[in-house]
């Protein structure tokens, strides 16, 4: 038996549609949460892109998706570039209501 974890998710996949890369659907959704009401994403554990237990309020994690997915920036934390489990305290603190279907 594994560690116990927040997930399975990937982390980034704002969308909860098990993609990140090429594309700025992830910032897109957190960005529509954050500032114009719209609703909650699937797994907030999974829009904390860079990791530091960060999401609401700030733009910082929707840049750092698309930095990543078009200026060649750092990748999103782990679980990342595959699904896995979130281990960090703050996943555990930002919660992940609707895992996304992969296999950690």
């Amino acid at each position: 038996v594994g560690p116990a974890g927040v997930g399975p998710f990937l982390r980034g996949d704002c969308s909860g549609d098990g993609s990140v890369a090429g594309s700025v659907t992830d910032a897109v959704v957190l960005l529509g949460y954050l500032f114009l009401g719209n609703a909650e994403p699937p797994c907030m554990a999974a829009c904390d892109a860079n990791g530091d237990g960060q999401v609401l309020g700030a733009v910082t994690d929707a840049v750092y998706i698309l930095s990543f997915n078009f200026l060649g920036g750092p990748p999103p934390a782990d679980p990342f570039p595959d699904c896995g489990l979130g281990l960090l305290e703050t996943d555990f603190d930002l919660g992940c209501d609707t895992p996304i279907l992969c296999e950690p």
